[in-house]
């Protein structure tokens, strides 16, 4: 299973839509993966590799997610940057919350 979110440091965002996530309603756009263009890894760590990509038209960040454990806690990250607006912070714009 992979999950996907994207994010970049810019504050504009045409994020607003809903989606449902296991018994959370997360408020940021559901991004079809197919709208993703991902470029190279930047990064691997415990959560999942994390890549540069573009979305778009954007320069964005995807961190994907492989396992149903780390998606548990993938979306409560979601949940926790879906509330965060700060310059030094990069702007979660949505997920990918499907396999692809």
């Amino acid at each position: 299973m992979s999950t996907a979110s994207a994010a970049s440091s810019s504050s504009s965002s045409s994020a607003g839509e809903m989606i449902e996530a296991p018994s959370q309603v997360l408020n940021f756009e559901e991004i079809d993966y197919k709208e993703i263009e991902v470029e190279e890894v930047v990064g691997r760590g415990a959560f999942g590799v994390v890549c540069k990509a573009k979305w778009r038209a954007k320069d964005v960040a995807i961190k994907q997610i492989e396992s149903e454990s780390e998606r548990k806690a993938f979306i409560v990250e979601l949940r926790q940057l879906s509330r965060v607006n700060h310059p030094n912070i990069v702007k979660l714009y949505g997920a990918c919350l499907n396999p692809f």
